[in-house]
Parts: structure tokens; sequence; C-alpha cells
């Protein structure tokens, strides 16, 4: 996956297109295809939203402004790319494969649960409960149980945030 503005994505398209890169299929406004590797390339675009592109709290951010440098390659900070995974489940229940991958990734990591904190508010639960699935039959410090306790309960209200949805379950806000 890319991330691009929309910009960005007019100028690959005037730029690669046709040159090194074709359409995925035929109407693909963000999928292509490598022409000497066939690899698939899938576009994302600042300010959508991850998964089925329903509003949530969180969406794909400027890569200009938002990056950190890894062996010479701009790439999404750790905790923007779990927030991002995490949230392309919550209304894409067929986007499982992100789950796993944060289950991987916790595991690979040895990212801790106390890791929530550093996450957007609304998604703070949902790291916790892919770490509770990853930690099922493994002994855990104390304090990894109490940390866990706490980001599970800074959802409400009385922790200073709120997640308001209207009946239909679509995201609001934030408080």
């Amino acid at each position: 996956d890319l991330l691009m503005t929309k910009e960005g994505l007019e100028k690959f398209i005037t730029t690669c297109v046709g040159l090194g890169y074709v359409r995925a299929f035929s109407g693909a406004k963000k999928t292509f295809r490598a022409t000497e590797t066939g690899v698939r390339v899938e576009v994302l675009i600042t300010g959508e939203y991850p998964g089925d592109g329903k509003p949530k709290p969180v969406s794909f951010p400027d890569p200009a402004s938002t990056h950190t440098v890894i062996q010479g390659v701009r790439v999404v900070p750790l905790a923007q790319f779990v927030e991002l995974k995490l949230a392309s489940g919550m209304t894409a229940p067929h986007r499982g494969r992100d789950s796993v991958d944060i289950q991987d990734l916790i595991r690979a990591t040895h990212l801790p649960r106390e890791y929530a904190g550093q996450l957007e508010a609304s998604i703070r639960g949902v790291f916790a409960t892919h770490f509770k699935s990853w930690a099922a039959g493994r002994r855990l410090p104390l304090h990894h149980h109490k940390a866990a306790f706490a980001l599970g309960h800074c959802r409400t209200s009385a922790m200073g945030t709120h997640v308001q949805r209207c009946a239909a379950g679509h995201f609001a806000a934030v408080q």
C-alpha cells in the first residue's frame, strides 16, 4: 500500500501509469500493478477512512507531515499503523486479516499491553482486546493485567473520553 494525497495520486497516474505501472483492472482508480514484477499497488488517500471507507475516529494521515524513516523509506509511524489496522475492522468485518496482522505484530515485536496508551482513545479498547487474545494461555506479570484493566475503562466519560454514535452506529465524535 502507498499513502498519498489526492494530488499525489493524480501525479502518480500522469507520470507512472504507462511507464512501469498499469491499472490493476479496467476502471481501477487506486489500484495498480507494476508491469515488470506484477506487484499489486493499492493507493490509500489522505483523509479517507480505513477498511470500508465509513467514517470512524481514525483516517489516513498526510504522508508529508506524519511519517518516520526506516532504512531510507518513509513509513507511517507504528502507533498510527496499529490504529489504521484496528480501525479498518471496526465497521468492516470482512477485514479480519487486519486483526490477525495486529496479533502477529504484538507477538513479533513483543508490544506490551501498555502500548495502547499511545493510540487514539477510541482504538485503545480494540488493541486491548487483541492483546487479550494474544495473551490467552500465557502467564503475564500483574502490572500487565492492571494496565489492561485501566485501558479497558479509559473509554468511559468518567475517564474523560466519550465516543458519540448515532442510532445506526455511525461515528460522530470523540470528546
